[in-house]
């Protein structure tokens, strides 16, 4: 993959410090960061500015274990933002968004990143900031191994305020396949597909991924540490 390339792929700067985020936010505290969280809904996310890369970040928590996904294959639709939406993703989003929304500022760039359950919620951040009233105009969205979140129609929903928008596929990852028969990913993402082959494909065909597909990896190939690690050349 080209690196620092312009357009809706987020930079590698942007792309080193998502990756680096979303394996951070299943520990307890992240250094510097402001820890919000429901206990109740299980829902967490972390805010923090990055001097460094010189955006705010919100980062949310997802889930560690694929297995914990096996049961979600579908879900009622709820309305969120005139889109229909995963009720479930929705309902674990809705538990900290007010505060979450408290501490971001329409005035400074902002990346929003989190892996599986996590991505999911953070696409609908990402969402609920996409009306003019918010004024938010510099958003970068990178997501790992997030499920399908947006309800399938004729028209597919797109999310065109975005600076940048990546989804990011670990080779036969299920929560990037769940639910599989209702759900689709927004239709203005960019993929980043980590091929079980070892290569790393940008926008690749459907039909490759599902050749490339082995059952055996479909658990494994969910965890963030090995996202990580086949990010690295990519960061």
């Amino acid at each position: 993959m080209e690196k620092d390339n312009t357009g809706r792929m987020p930079t590698t700067a942007i792309l080193r410090a998502a990756t680096k985020y979303s394996l951070e936010a299943y520990n307890d505290e992240i250094a510097g960061a402001l820890k919000i969280e429901n206990k109740l809904a299980s829902s967490t996310a972390f805010f923090l500015h990055d001097e460094e890369l010189g955006m705010d970040v919100l980062v949310h928590r997802g889930t560690e274990s694929a297995r914990d996904w096996l049961f979600n294959l579908s879900a009622i639709p709820v309305r969120v933002c005139k889109r229909w939406v995963h009720g479930g993703f929705a309902a674990a989003h809705m538990a900290i968004w007010r505060k979450c929304k408290q501490h971001l500022d329409p005035g400074k760039k902002l990346l929003i990143t989190g892996h599986s359950l996590g991505g999911g919620m953070a696409e609908l951040s990402a969402l609920k900031l996409a009306t003019k009233e918010n004024g938010f105009g510099n958003i970068n969205l990178v997501t790992f191994g997030k499920p399908n979140t947006m309800l399938k129609r004729k028209t597919r929903y797109k999310m065109d305020h975005l600076a940048g928008h990546l989804s990011v596929i670990s080779g036969s990852d299920i929560v990037t396949r769940i639910p599989r028969f209702l759900f689709c990913p927004d239709a203005n993402q960019q993929s980043l597909y980590l091929g079980n082959d070892g290569n790393d494909y940008v926008d690749c065909e459907r039909d490759f991924m599902l050749a490339d597909w082995k059952a055996g990896d479909a658990i494994s190939d969910h965890d963030m540490k090995l996202y990580a690690e086949r990010m690295k050349p990519h960061t």
